[in-house]
């Protein structure tokens, strides 16, 4: 080969790297644009996440408030409840069963084996949750 054939080719080969080179540009210049596509991407759900990190903890805030709000309350009602039943024992009225709306026949001043006499004879589960449990406050579990 000659020299100005050996001077071709190597123009050809050095155009060729010049078009290879360019081609590898453009691929870094995608890759660059990428990454600081995903960098603007990744920020903005850091932002998100934080916001929903102090919304989680500002409702565990309400949760915990209302929380202490039903403890409060069911104290309130317990007490009503006792409220009501002392005042019904006061007066001589018997207990009223408020989940089946029928009276009730147990007397406030029932004794153990009255209970447990009744107890025995009834077959409804709910009368027999409340004679259970009115045998045990008179034995002073409850």
């Amino acid at each position: 080969m000659t020299i100005p054939e050996q001077l071709a080719q190597a123009l050809v080969d050095l155009a060729a790297s010049n078009q290879a080179l360019a081609a590898e540009r453009v691929a870094v210049t995608t890759f660059t644009s990428q990454l600081a596509e995903l960098t603007a991407n990744n920020k903005a759900l850091s932002v998100d996440l934080e916001t929903a990190r102090s919304s989680v903890s500002a409702l565990g805030g309400q949760v915990a408030s209302l929380g202490s709000e039903v403890v409060t309350l069911k104290a309130a009602a317990k007490t009503a409840t006792e409220q009501a039943t002392e005042m019904a024992a006061r007066i001589g009225v018997s207990p009223v069963a408020a989940a089946s709306g029928t009276g009730s026949e147990i007397a406030a001043d029932m004794t153990l084996d009255e209970v447990r006499a009744a107890l025995s004879k009834t077959t409804d589960s709910r009368e027999r949750g409340r004679l259970t449990m009115l045998s045990r406050k008179i034995r002073g579990l409850q």
